[in-house]
């Protein structure tokens, strides 16, 4: 989360960063920096979360003696301190060269790789995730305000281009749900549901609803990895916004067209009319439950911000009188 990283941590780990800012930091053709194979560089620095953190386990004792170890665990210092140097990587080196290449591919492969490396270090257990994790969109939302991707908040240059890719591809994928004859068949909801009557269920989605449903869903996920609240507004509106109105203008001009030629009646239009029906109600009522767990989510993360803070705060406590009884006993000898 925001915790202070261990001091401790944060030394055992800076030789590494500086190993991997030397290597990587270059994004020539075939070397190990190479824009077009983030994972290289991720891959990497997870393998040494992984190795190296088993192999300075012994130090929690220090961390249990300094009684620090209800909110510090070394090896999971250790991991966020490496992802500190990751990030700075990816500030000073990585971002720049991506914004400078230009490409939205590039952003789109930047971004994935660093979903899977968050989901990678949750998996390992790396992060204090001791629970199952089948990738990052399991992970708690206070510890993904630490996460790589959050880099991306800090700059508005990076987050737009982000956006204009995220949105290219979101766009793409919403012209091919709405214009394909077979996204206003039956939804997989209603073929699960199979020999039911119509009139027993309460929503009718055609497949178009759930998949644009399901590609809002998935926009929504990486919002969680945007800790700045401005930046977190702009993603709405430029992401996940602009799919919902391109939606919205394609159910509008299917309506119009039948309204324009009065054609409400005709078999083809009237199952279009009221697959289109069908369609709001779905994906109304499924962005209502977005919003819902959204609004809970923000709860548990105030829930857990209050919660750390009253933590670092008994352990600010007993450092001070660590540190007062410690000059008393010089002082005194």
């Amino acid at each position: 989360g925001d915790a202070p990283l261990l001091w401790m941590a944060a030394e055992l780990a800076a030789p590494l960063n500086a190993q991997l800012a030397e290597l990587f930091g270059s994004n020539a053709p075939s070397s190990p920096g190479d824009l077009r194979n983030p994972d290289l560089l991720l891959g990497t620095v997870h393998r040494l979360a992984l190795e190296n953190g088993r192999r300075i386990d012994f130090l929690q004792a220090v961390v249990q003696a300094l009684e620090l170890h209800g909110a510090y665990h070394i090896g999971v210092e250790f991991t966020r301190a490496l992802r500190d140097g990751v990030k700075q990587l990816l500030r000073t080196y990585k971002l720049p060269e991506v914004a400078a290449a230009g490409t939205r591919e590039l952003w789109l492969a930047w971004i994935d790789a660093l979903i899977a490396f968050e989901g990678s270090l949750g998996r390992s257990g790396l992060l204090g995730c001791y629970w199952e994790v089948a990738d990052a969109r399991d992970l708690p939302v206070l510890l993904l305000r630490g996460s790589t991707l959050s880099v991306l908040g800090e700059d508005p240059a990076w987050l737009d281009a982000w956006l204009e890719a995220e949105s290219a591809a979101a766009a793409k994928q919403v012209e091919a749900i709405l214009y394909s004859e077979s996204g206003w068949g039956p939804g997989q909801t209603l073929l699960l549901e199979e020999g039911r009557p119509a009139w027993h269920a309460e929503l009718w989605p055609p497949k178009a609803a759930e998949e644009l449903v399901s590609l809002v869903e998935s926009l929504l996920d990486k919002l969680r990895f945007i800790p700045q609240p401005e930046a977190q507004e702009r993603y709405l509106a430029g992401a996940v916004g602009a799919v919902l109105q391109q939606a919205h203008g394609r159910i509008s001009r299917m309506l119009q067209q039948a309204d324009l030629f009065k054609d409400f009646t005709s078999e083809t239009s009237l199952l279009r009319v009221c697959m289109c029906v069908c369609f709001c109600h779905y994906v109304e009522q499924q962005l209502q439950e977005l919003h819902d767990d959204a609004q809970v989510m923000v709860t548990r993360l105030l829930d857990d911000q209050q919660q750390q803070q009253q933590q670092q705060q008994d352990n600010n406590t007993q450092h001070a009188d660590q540190q007062q009884q410690f000059a008393l006993s010089n002082g005194s000898g």
